[in-house]
């Protein structure tokens, strides 16, 4: 793959007339852009009605391939403890964010297995990094990487004083 390649590129079987025929469905499967994450998102049922594929191998072949990818999904709430929601935030706060990501393929009870490389001579399971930065200073507030134990989520908790 080049840099300026479509990511949908990387599944089995998605040429370029394939991936063309995807993003000309979107609007009528009401799917909210053609990214390879949206694609992988969508049920087997869905990507079935798609008919992107003129047999069922290329089919499998793409929904195997779904199988072994890292979908996450991020969640984060930001909050000050003892105020309700609808209360000001004042710079003497003490704010609270929790950050969540999910592994979406996976069930609650399964994590996510070791690295694969070549340049590792053991075993690594797989991390999680929580890169926190102030949008206005462009300055790094945290970064943290956290080990992914017994289930497909991660949480990250950090109480800051702005």
């Amino acid at each position: 793959m080049w840099k300026d390649s479509d990511p949908l590129a990387q599944l089995p079987h998605f040429e370029h007339s394939v991936i063309k025929a995807y993003k000309r469905q979107l609007k009528n499967f009401q799917i909210p852009s053609g990214s390879i994450n949206n694609f992988c998102k969508l049920t087997p049922e869905q990507r079935k009605e798609l008919k992107l594929f003129d047999n069922e191998q290329k089919l499998r072949d793409v929904e195997a391939t779904i199988k072994t990818m890292p979908l996450c999904s991020t969640t984060f709430t930001a909050f000050v403890e003892g105020k309700e929601e609808n209360e000001p935030i004042v710079t003497t706060d003490m704010i609270t964010l929790k950050i969540k990501t999910t592994f979406d393929l996976l069930a609650s009870d399964e994590q996510p297995g070791y690295v694969h490389s070549e340049r590792f001579g053991f075993l690594k399971l797989s991390k999680v990094f929580f890169l926190v930065v102030d949008a206005a200073t462009k300055e790094r507030l945290v970064v943290q990487d956290n080990q992914v134990a017994k289930s497909n989520t991660v949480e990250f908790e950090l109480k800051q004083r702005f």
